[in-house]
């Protein structure tokens, strides 16, 4: 079978590979996915979108792979490895390392690829907002929702903490927003953000990148305080300190999975400063 590069008009065939696998992405989370990267994957003889993945480059520095599915009724016939196959290829032309969040179905075969686990992520959910500890300022700084003319700074500060720039990812994340969040300082200096997404009831937040654990938690719960449905994080296992915070506001740790790298051993930036990933297929 050919690939197929997908575009805004494939949406409901997407969003069926994604139910298929009983994902809960909405239509908006891959219009985002469309906007950051190229998705690709495989149409039947009846036009049917069968299979998928996404590739995200970030400059030439690292590239993202997510979004790999095949429907349940076409597996068996090594559409996965072809997928993968081809999102290397794709990412080798301009840069070597990429990077991916593992399900348990896929872990498998990116191992038998040549990928490293580097790193785990912990899924942190509640099924209501976190109470008011988690919101109250520290220190010198204040909240404020995300305003047009502060885009530039929120980019650069996500830049240092990556590593990499990855403003199409944010313009992304941020257009299907419901709440998103800045910590400032009196000065006007932004030292933290987070975005809320909804996916049906469900508040998916991330990224959040903040100056410490406290400032983490006060993000997470500025954007969730009005959310009355479930809330979800995905929070690197090594931010401890937040961890524990959140599981005192309620929070329940659901499960890990391991972030693995091709090509690579380590991320860039300053990683101490990401609290959560935007999302298991923005990695």
């Amino acid at each position: 079978m050919d690939f197929d590069v997908f575009g805004v008009g494939d949406l409901e065939g997407l969003l069926a590979v994604t139910a298929s696998a009983a994902w809960l992405h909405t239509a908006d989370d891959w219009r985002a996915m469309l906007h950051a990267g190229t998705v690709f994957g495989h149409r039947s003889g009846t036009g049917e979108i069968v299979s998928t993945t996404a590739v995200v480059s970030y400059g030439t520095t690292l590239s993202s792979i997510g979004m790999v599915i095949v429907k349940p009724e076409w597996r068996g016939r090594s559409l996965a490895t072809a997928l993968m196959q081809h999102a290397l290829a794709s990412c080798l032309a301009s840069v070597r390392p990429a990077v991916l969040i593992a399900t348990p179905f896929g872990y498998p075969l990116y191992q038998r690829l040549g990928f490293k686990t580097i790193a785990h992520v912990c899924r942190m959910t509640a099924t209501k907002p976190p109470p008011a500890r988690l919101r109250a300022p520290t220190g010198e700084i204040d909240f404020a929702p995300l305003s047009d003319a502060e885009r530039a700074m929120v980019y650069e500060l996500d830049a240092a903490v990556m590593g990499l720039g990855r403003s199409r990812v944010l313009e992304a994340r941020a257009a299907y927003s419901r709440r998103t969040s800045v910590l400032r300082r009196r000065d006007g200096t932004i030292v933290g953000f987070a975005l809320a997404t909804p996916q049906r009831d469900l508040l998916s937040i991330g990224p959040v990148i903040a100056p410490d654990a406290d400032g983490a938690g006060a993000l997470i719960g500025d954007v969730a305080a009005d959310h009355a449905g479930p809330i979800r994080v995905d929070v690197p296992t090594d931010q401890a300190a937040l961890m524990t915070s959140l599981t005192a506001a309620g929070f329940t740790a659901a499960d890990e999975a391991p972030l693995m790298m091709y090509g690579g051993e380590r991320l860039p930036g300053d990683r101490r400063r990401l609290f959560a990933i935007a999302s298991r297929g923005f990695c």
